[in-house]
């Protein structure tokens, strides 16, 4: 995993699916020993088959102990972690932000939990704070990713993350 913090913004190579949802176990500790304040949204870009599932599943794995899957039918996927809820949000099917309302993510915002949302189009504009995450494609399963958040606490949430993947290699 190739790692480099350039203008606030966390660039991530990973090679393979494995290092995808390991990098999600990376922000998963990350999360769970800094205690950020709650919520914490995280908005996960990329075309389909890029690895936004495969990242959510490490984080969840690492959070609450779930084999996650892909929310794309149920559209929310709840799991709980020993401190907060962890909520998995895919918003791909929907046409309008009217549809938001009608399942509930303006409740779930206010709520004290981990968020993460896929197709994040719609309800980006709603939002203050959150970490968005892009996942572009590569040859041979390569991904690159960009790390970046909106607010302070988000950015030391990002800079411990790139501690602990440094760590790691």
């Amino acid at each position: 995993m190739e790692i480099d913090l350039v203008d606030d913004e966390l660039n991530i190579l990973s090679v393979s699916a494995e290092e995808t949802a390991d990098l999600g176990k990376i922000i998963a500790d990350a999360i769970a020993d800094s205690r950020p304040d709650l919520p914490v949204v995280i908005l996960l870009n990329g075309e389909l088959g890029t690895g936004k599932t495969c990242l959510s599943q490490g984080l969840i794995d690492k959070l609450a102990g779930e084999n996650a899957s892909s929310p794309s039918y149920s559209l929310i996927n709840q799991y709980q972690g020993n401190e907060f809820d962890i909520y998995h949000i895919d918003l791909y099917r929907l046409d309008n932000e009217y549809e938001l309302d009608e399942i509930g993510i303006y409740e779930i915002l206010l709520e004290e939990n981990l968020i993460l949302i896929e197709w994040p189009e719609l309800i980006r504009p709603y939002l203050e704070d959150y970490i968005e995450i892009s996942i572009e494609g590569q040859a041979d399963q390569q991904r690159q990713l960009r790390l970046k958040a909106n607010y302070e606490s988000g950015q030391k949430l990002l800079e411990r993350v790139k501690e602990y993947a440094e760590s790691r290699n």
